[in-house]
């Protein structure tokens, strides 16, 4: 059908929709219709929603960010915890009530004790005879809670869409900026880097994205075991059993890489679905 027929078509349409609607309500003719703009498309109203969204998730890093504590800070806080621990004292095993816990709060940064030293975080732990809680446990808690929120801003950064979910090359690039600070992969080759980085990313997949979208909320990261057996491997006092057990060490991938190799057969770089 040509153009111009077409156009004659919908003018016909259109015209016999209107008679109809004036035999309904002959009222139409003398009230002029009001004209509506067409309802943006789903593209065009996604825009402004990106937008927002990019504004809030930028908002959201930068307060996160300064609500972590620097070193300075938490030594700081185990100070005070135990300069106010409350009597009766047991070197031991030093507690703290509600007042003397209160007295910390005053002390300390005001975005520490909005974080810390609240009522609800008093009573996330249980009470001894006389109303106190344990400094150590409580102080343990703190640091927890502490390096979380640290993370969670680090990963933040690398949340290439602004919608708190990292795609492979997103996790991919923070696996590459962390490897300088575990001191458990010192001496990783240069050559063999890249490979490290693909086979730590494809574990957090493996395990987080199991419909295949192609990317896992921040919020799985954090809470997933892999990430904390991935950030073990700061510590610089890890043993050699303890090594030996972390799927991310350096051992661990070394052994996958040779049984990616001997399974290989062809040298190709690639594995086939035949034995």
């Amino acid at each position: 059908m040509a153009e111009q027929e077409i156009e004659a078509h919908l003018a016909r349409i259109f015209k016999e929709r209107e008679e109809r609607e004036l035999a309904r309500e002959p009222s139409l003719a003398q009230i002029p219709r009001i004209l509506l703009r067409k309802p943006p498309t789903q593209a065009q109203s996604s825009l402004p929603q990106q937008e927002l969204g990019r504004q809030a998730r930028a908002r959201l890093r930068e307060k996160m960010s300064n609500l972590v504590l620097q070193h300075m800070e938490l030594e700081q806080m185990w100070g005070l915890l135990k300069r106010h621990a409350s009597p009766p004292h047991q070197p031991t095993d030093e507690r703290i009530n509600w007042d003397d816990f209160s007295q910390i709060a005053e002390a300390m940064p005001q975005r520490a004790a909005e974080s810390y030293f609240s009522a609800k975080h008093f009573v996330l732990f249980d009470l001894d005879a006389y109303g106190r809680i344990p400094i150590v446990h409580f102080f343990q808690w703190a640091m927890r809670k502490n390096e979380l929120m640290r993370t969670r801003a680090e990963l933040e950064l690398y949340d290439s869409g602004g919608d708190g979910w990292l795609t492979e090359n997103d996790l991919q690039q923070y696996v590459e900026d962390l490897l300088p600070r575990l001191p458990a992969l010192t001496g990783l080759l240069e050559a063999f880097v890249h490979f490290y980085k693909v086979t730590a990313v494809r574990k957090f997949f493996f395990f987080l994205d199991a419909r295949r979208r192609g990317r896992i909320a921040i919020k799985e990261v954090l809470c997933s075991p892999i990430l904390q057996e991935l950030l073990d491997l700061r510590r610089p006092d890890l043993s050699a059993d303890d090594l030996r057990s972390n799927w991310f060490s350096q051992e661990s991938a070394a052994q996958v890489y040779d049984d990616y190799l001997t399974l290989d057969a062809d040298q190709n770089g690639m594995l086939s679905a035949k034995p």
